[in-house]
């Protein structure tokens, strides 16, 4: 276990361009291809983990299914996701998971929420740069819709963009401010797509 750093930066749609030029001129260079990001955020009955984001309690946490490229969870490689946000900072565990269909079915248990039954998808599209220490995300076309596997629900369109930037918690804040000199601001995609579509 490794914590992170994860600082998430407004960039309007507007700005996008200059932004990705910012990122160039500053020898930020794609990690890898732009891929298609699905998942599917859980949460117990009371819905504690998205009031919990809300209020910005620490610790806490977020659980989710993920996979890359299909929304075809029952064929294609999914990972068991979660992430926690402690009061020294935020990590991530993550698996392969071949049990997805029982996992929707039944739900997962948690030892802090309990069972936690499946609440909402999400999809977007994911670009990736790296420089140094420093890796940031651009996350565009984000979607959401209440999870039903019986019942084909519509996608409700983001029209923000999500950027993050993700480094070793050793980086201080002071640091990382003067390196990235934008705005910051606070953006959760499950806490936005519980508010759009429940």
């Amino acid at each position: 276990m490794s914590f992170r750093r994860e600082l998430k930066l407004k960039i309007d749609q507007k700005n996008l361009r200059l932004f990705r030029d910012w990122l160039n001129q500053n020898n930020f260079i794609p990690l890898h291809k732009k891929r298609l990001v699905h998942s599917i955020y859980f949460d117990n009955l009371n819905m504690h983990m998205f009031f919990h984001s809300i209020e910005g309690l620490v610790p806490r946490k977020k659980i989710r299914i993920r996979n890359y490229d299909t929304e075809n969870y029952d064929q294609s490689k999914n990972f068991l996701e979660k992430k926690i946000s402690s009061v020294e900072n935020r990590f991530k565990i993550s698996k392969s998971t071949s049990d997805t269909i029982n996992l929707l079915k039944f739900g997962i248990f948690d030892k802090d929420y309990g069972i936690c039954k499946p609440v909402v998808r999400v999809s977007y599209l994911r670009e990736y740069f790296k420089y140094s220490n420093f890796r940031v995300t651009i996350d565009t076309n984000i979607c959401y819709k209440k999870f039903n596997r019986i019942v084909s629900k519509p996608w409700k369109k983001d029209r923000r963009i999500a950027v993050e930037i993700k480094c070793s918690s050793d980086i201080s804040l002071e640091y990382i401010f003067n390196k990235f000199p934008f705005e910051q601001i606070r953006f959760s995609k499950y806490t936005n797509a519980v508010e759009s579509v429940l």
